[in-house]
């Protein structure tokens, strides 16, 4: 479920899909939701805060996805993304041995807050010569793609 504050106003005639949302300043877009594994979770009370909400947040030099805190989530500048693509189902249970953070068998870095679409992003190599890849569930996988897309 996409967060229902966003509307669909835009200062560029380009960009008449991208969502704009009072609670991140500066976004372009910005997805937050309640991961539907959250009652799961009431088991292990203690680390319940650290999932609590999901979002997907792009800002003109930023992208940060993943969930309630710093050690939870990912932020990465624009300019780092070497190529995005959209996955059209990301099955947390098969493909990622659950939901949350996990890494799969080809170590991408997956950020999974329920089964559906989502988005794969490569980051430019680091100090060690790697990419890195990152793939996380979205609502409006095009939309996203496209807006990160405009800087590749």
């Amino acid at each position: 479920m996409v967060d229902s504050s966003k509307n669909s106003n835009s200062n560029n005639a380009n960009d008449e899909n991208v969502d704009k949302s009072g609670e991140s300043e500066g976004a372009i877009y910005d997805e937050s939701f309640q991961p539907p594994f959250l009652p799961v979770l009431i088991l292990a009370f203690p680390i319940m805060p650290l999932f609590w909400r999901y979002h997907v947040t792009i800002t003109k030099t930023n992208l940060s996805f993943g969930y309630s805190t710093a050690l939870t989530k990912k932020e990465m500048d624009r300019s780092d993304i070497e190529s995005v693509e959209v996955v059209d189902s990301i099955n947390g249970l098969t493909g990622w041995g659950g939901w949350g953070i996990r890494k799969n068998f080809s170590w991408e870095t997956g950020y999974i807050a329920k089964n559906g679409p989502g988005i794969k992003v490569i980051c430019k190599s680091g100090d060690d010569g790697k990419s890195q890849t990152y793939v996380f569930s979205t609502d409006n996988p095009k939309q996203v793609h496209d807006i990160l897309s405009q800087d590749n």
